[in-house]
């Protein structure tokens, strides 16, 4: 007699936006399966078109024409990035070398002293 393989029930990661109404939250999961090749190729043609591979297979299967991302949205995407990883570093800095109180009482006097400046 044949054995079925039990396949796992696929379990998020993240909770979706709970700021958007049910129409906009991408809260239904479609699982399907590729071989290596295949997604190899779907990968390709998303990072192509600077898209993520979610994004990607969304477009085509309903339809839609995969376009790429125009210049201001990679430069957007860029900066949010840059920024991000710069604030991050800068908070693992802080926290690995004990700065919280000292950065906190900076951060108070520099408060105060725009605080004068403008009044």
């Amino acid at each position: 007699m044949e054995q079925v393989k039990k396949v796992k029930k696929y379990v998020p990661k993240r909770r979706t936006d709970p700021t958007k109404n049910e129409e906009e939250r991408k809260c239904e999961y479609v699982v399907f399966r590729v071989t290596r090749g295949e997604k190899g190729k779907l990968e390709k043609r998303a990072k192509a078109l600077n898209n993520q591979l979610s994004e990607y297979c969304r477009d085509i299967v309903l339809g839609h024409e995969p376009k790429d991302k125009t210049e201001a949205e990679k430069h957007f995407r860029r900066v949010v990035v840059g920024v991000a990883t710069n604030l991050n570093q800068t908070a693992h800095f802080i926290n690995s070398h004990g700065w919280y109180p000292k950065l906190a009482e900076l951060i108070r006097e520099v408060v105060d002293a725009l605080a004068k400046s403008v009044l």
